[in-house]
């Protein structure tokens, strides 16, 4: 195995007792040549050193081994990157943010919940303190919240082991790029959102703005915030601000060609390309104009080459009115196929897909099918040619009335398809209904025979 020269230069103070520990663990471990070393005298914060003579060295990251202080006292175990969106009063300069590097911090809060010691949390915070001057990308990491965790041996372990084996691993980390790089908005200081979906998705946080900042966002910051994250995309946690507040950040992100992603999509993106997600959604604005959708992919790595789909707007809105039933909603049959459905204007399925271009006509099949087959499930149903008729029956309470019936309990039963008495007559569910024919072209030159089961 061929031994590779550090790459992370590793930062602690002698002020601070909890980096103080966890870097005597690293450097007493058999791993400590994988990393270069750099012991200070003075605060992490307050250092003014551009660290550009590491870079002839060959080191490519910063990571800083710190203490962490919080009111509420609580073990945790967090990381973070540097910057100040407003005054500097935890060091380094006003309005300016640090490089840093998502994917290396996400995969370090990734082994820290597998190592985590008992009774302590991991939580991203946001962007909060000094310093700025670093040109490498660099992060915090770090034990809190108070001096009996600062001097806790099992968590200065817990994170020692955490970046050793990170850093085991960095080639295969950067070879591979996983995680998908983000920048956060909304939550208090321990980012409880982001925090989540780094836990649960490959969403991987650079910098983060907490709610209690949002009015110090400007054009710059947010271009600071994408440029020093190498942001991929934008996540806004939406109940921790007011819609004018969304709204500015979505402009932002607009300008900046960069997507909102929730979390139910970064769920669901799983091992897909995060490329080829972006460019799925360059389509939305031509298939949905003046419309606010929200996508929801489903088995997306096996879309390379995503193409739009359409099919008739009445046949989907009819489908997804079915409750459940011996097929399952729309929506179950939907979930089944790679493609990524859009949910907006009150439907929670839109009839616009996108897909992938090899597979069209099959998706295309494929969905006119799951709407059919819901529809004559519920109802009975005839067919011409491409036109799909539906003979829905509904209850008439004038002809319940003129037959005697009055309204109550004896209603629900014959709308139930039961039969009811009264004066010792059976008045059965077809007397009272009335039959509608309802019209929906399926396909523009396809018999909607094909997709009858």
């Amino acid at each position: 195995m061929i031994s590779l020269p550090p790459t992370i230069l590793l930062v602690s103070s002698k002020q601070d007792p909890a980096g103080t520990r966890i870097h005597s663990a690293i450097l007493e471990s058999d791993s400590s040549s994988l990393f270069s070393h750099l012991i200070i005298s003075k605060r992490l914060v307050e250092i003014d050193d551009s660290f550009e003579n590491w870079v002839k060295e060959g080191i490519t990251c910063v990571i800083f081994l710190s203490r962490h202080a919080g009111k509420g006292a609580v073990p945790t175990l967090t990381v973070h990157a540097t910057g100040n969106y407003a005054s500097a009063e935890l060091g380094g300069t006003p309005k300016t943010l640090s490089r840093t590097d998502p994917h290396l911090m996400h995969a370090i809060f990734t082994e820290l919940l597998v190592r985590v010691p008992e009774g302590y949390t991991v939580s991203y915070e946001v962007t909060h303190h000094g310093p700025t001057s670093v040109v490498l990308p660099s992060f915090f990491v770090e034990i809190g919240s108070t001096e009996k965790e600062w001097h806790d041996t099992h968590a200065a372990c817990a994170v020692a082991e955490s970046v050793i084996e990170v850093i085991k691993q960095r080639e295969h980390l950067h070879e591979k790029r996983t995680s998908i790089p983000l920048i956060g908005f909304g939550g208090s200081h321990y980012a409880p959102r982001q925090t989540e979906i780094a836990r649960i998705s490959r969403g991987a946080c650079g910098h983060i703005m907490p709610t209690h900042q949002i009015e110090h966002l400007t054009h710059e910051i947010f271009t600071q915030m994408i440029e020093m994250s190498q942001a991929e995309g934008v996540y806004i946690d939406k109940k921790s601000f007011k819609s004018k507040d969304i709204s500015r950040i979505a402009q932002l992100a607009a300008l900046h060609d960069l997507p909102l992603v929730s979390q139910a999509e970064l769920v669901n993106l799983q091992n897909a390309s995060f490329s080829v997600y972006r460019e799925a959604l360059s389509l939305v604005p031509k298939l949905f104009l003046n419309i606010d959708v929200t996508a929801h992919p489903h088995h997306i790595e096996e879309i390379t080459n995503p193409v739009p789909l359409t099919i008739s707007h009445d046949l989907v809105f009819e489908a997804q009115k079915m409750n459940q039933n011996s097929h399952g909603t729309l929506l179950d049959a939907i979930c089944r196929m790679p493609c990524i459905h859009f949910s907006g204007n009150g439907a929670l399925v839109l009839n616009s897909f996108i897909v992938d271009q090899t597979h069209i006509a099959k998706r295309t099949d494929e969905l006119i099918q799951a709407c059919v087959s819901i529809i004559c499930t519920t109802h009975h149903c005839t067919y011409q040619d491409n036109v799909l008729i539906i003979h829905k029956k509904r209850f008439n309470p004038k002809k319940a009335q003129e037959l005697g019936i009055c309204s109550g309990p004896a209603y629900g039963k014959l709308m139930s398809g039961q039969s009811v008495f009264q004066d010792g007559c059976e008045i059965r569910p077809d007397m009272v209904m009335d039959t509608e024919e309802y019209a929906i072209v399926v396909s523009s030159d396809t018999p909607v025979e094909k997709y009858i089961i």
